[in-house]
């Protein structure tokens, strides 16, 4: 593992985080491989709040970016307070995932999964009933194979 940085500061203490901390921290995370409850245990690492004060002149510019995440991970007893960069270079997660569970977080929400499913079946149910009306609606005639056995219409 290469730190992404070097933090030592107020803010930010990257550097305090160990190597055997880490190792615990990916152990707990990947030792499920189920995507929700990962996501579950990302909420417990991170702390979401709504931005408090917007940058760009024009609100409707990009509505999606009005969270402010602050990232922790257990070193010990306590949790520590890292970048962004250490954190995802930690876990392996990209930010975009990262995003997607705190928006849930702040909404006051648990993850779901969202994944995959059957979009197409529900679109056609009226094509679907449409078509044994149809056959049901024709007539039917007598076959011209060996007609000799059989009565009637099939």
């Amino acid at each position: 593992f290469k730190r992404p940085c070097e933090h030592n500061g107020k803010s930010y203490k990257c550097t305090q985080v160990k190597m055997k901390d880490l190792h615990n921290l990916r152990k707990r995370f990947y030792e499920d491989a189920d995507k929700i409850n990962q996501d579950v245990k990302l909420c417990h690492m991170l702390s979401v709040s709504g931005a408090t004060r917007r940058r760009t002149s024009n609100i409707n510019l990009d509505p999606l970016r009005n969270l402010s995440i602050t990232y922790y991970i257990k070193t010990g007893s306590t949790a520590t307070r890292v970048c962004q960069a250490f954190f995802t270079a930690a876990l392996g997660v990209k930010k975009h995932r990262i995003t997607t569970v705190a928006r849930v977080l702040l909404e006051g929400g648990v993850p779901k999964e969202r994944r995959g499913g059957d979009r197409i079946s529900n679109k056609s149910l009226s094509k679907k009933e449409l078509v044994p009306n149809f056959i049901k609606r024709l007539k039917g005639r007598e076959s011209h194979y060996n007609t000799k056995n059989q009565k009637g219409c099939i």
